[in-house]
């Protein structure tokens, strides 16, 4: 525990451990939160769900679901339904970065993977 900024406050204490940010090394250990992201990209684009799923090209009570969290799409329909909307899907890690073009940051020895 270090020292207040300011001697005359108290230290705060806690018995409570910090816990350290969650990192997900199987892309099942917690749903990841397709239904929040489909009602934010959906209510900025300032459209129902109706109208979105029509768009998408997608059943109305498709979208319902997944806002609903019944439903967790494939990436593909996450896709279409933002991109709707003018949305992009990114990959980032923890704090927000886009992974390193430099594929020897990576892990890969000999270049990224053909494909």
């Amino acid at each position: 525990m270090s020292a207040p900024a300011n001697p005359d406050e108290p230290a705060v204490t806690t018995d409570e451990p910090v816990e350290p940010p969650t990192m997900l090394t199987d892309p099942f250990d917690i749903p990841w939160p397709a239904a929040g992201v489909v009602r934010a990209v959906r209510r900025r684009a300032d459209v129902s769900q109706r109208e979105l799923a029509r768009v998408a090209r997608v059943h109305p009570s498709t979208v319902g679901r997944i806002e609903a969290g019944t439903l967790t799409p494939s990436i593909a329909m996450l896709r279409r339904i933002i991109g709707v909307a003018g949305f992009r899907l990114a990959v980032v890690d923890e704090f927000g970065r886009p992974p390193p073009r430099d594929p020897q940051r990576c892990g890969y020895r000999n270049g990224p993977p053909p494909g």
